[in-house]
């Protein structure tokens, strides 16, 4: 069956301060339910991305949708790229990676990049003020950085390029170390042990430090990414991308706040001892109802 496909947000111009979504200056439509954003998760369920067997089923990444059919063009763009895919090697622990494309117009004319379109939200390019406008012979380049908590192997994700000379494809390649079956075995019996272990000691860097002076969608997927955006998400990660049963702002407060015990769901609240505020958790709650699905569909229902 065809993966279902979302719109997703356009990027502005960003900055190092707006390395997530949804920020200021992206517009976050309203999905509706039968629609999968695979990549914005949820309520904050957070453990480990080494929490999750070798052999489950791998998450679904969030997709923009292609562009029209006969939109990318076969004949020479006018708009000359250094490369059209950077290929990047990571180190093991490296969680983030940088990446910069450069483009030259070699036409006679001027273009104008209009938008640039990741199909992930771990996708989060660097650009200068949209219209971005080319003179002929002019050139410029754009930056960005790959997130891959919770992948491994081998990943790609694409970059729509919009301009007044049609659409063009780049694209970003990661080979991210593989994490060993027994590293993900005992940090899940840790986390099954004590489900509030993921906020101390040497899970820190992973499950609080990402999270730290965010707030919504930028939270959203710095805190909650590492474990329902993993490439191995374990069968008891609930899938919050589907609706079960209705979820209004009860249902999220009391999730994220409290999380849930003999799970290896925590509470995020600092009362439960969690690293959020109470600002933060609101950001949270606002986000999920503005962005997930709040009802089953009729064939998730039963």
């Amino acid at each position: 069956m065809a993966r279902p496909t979302c719109h997703f947000p356009t990027f502005k111009p960003a900055t190092a301060a707006s390395a997530y979504l949804p920020l200021s200056n992206l517009h976050v439509p309203r999905l509706a339910p039968h629609l999968s954003l695979r990549g914005l998760a949820c309520a904050c369920i957070a453990f480990f991305v080494t929490l999750l067997p070798a052999d489950a089923p791998a998450a679904s990444e969030p997709a923009v949708p292609a562009p029209a059919a006969g939109a990318v063009s076969s004949t020479p763009h006018p708009l000359v790229w250094d490369a059209m895919e950077q290929v990047l090697t990571l180190a093991p622990g490296q969680t983030t990676a940088d990446f910069q494309f450069t483009v030259v117009n070699a036409s006679d004319a001027v273009v104008t990049i209009r938008e640039v379109r990741p199909t992930c939200h771990c996708t989060v390019p660097s650009l200068p003020a949209l219209p971005w406008r080319l003179e002929p012979g002019a050139s410029g380049s754009f930056s960005g950085e790959l997130n891959v908590r919770g992948m491994d192997g081998k990943v790609t994700k694409a970059i729509y390029v919009d301009s007044t000379a049609g659409t063009q494809v780049l694209r970003v390649t990661a080979t991210i170390p593989v994490v060993e079956e027994a590293a993900r075995r005992r940090h899940r019996e840790i986390a099954r042990a004590d489900r509030q272990a993921v906020f101390r000691g040497d899970c820190v860097s992973c499950h609080v430090t990402p999270a730290t002076g965010l707030s919504g969608g930028q939270l959203f997927l710095a805190a909650c990414g590492v474990c329902h955006f993993a490439t191995r998400r374990d069968p008891a990660v609930p899938d919050l991308l589907t609706a079960r049963q209705h979820r209004d702002d009860a249902y999220w407060r009391r999730w994220i706040t409290e999380g849930r015990p003999g799970t290896m769901m925590p509470g995020w609240s600092k009362a439960q001892g969690g690293p959020l505020t109470d600002e933060q958790i609101e950001s949270l709650i606002q986000f999920a109802l503005r962005t997930l699905p709040t009802a089953p569909r009729v064939e998730d229902k039963g």
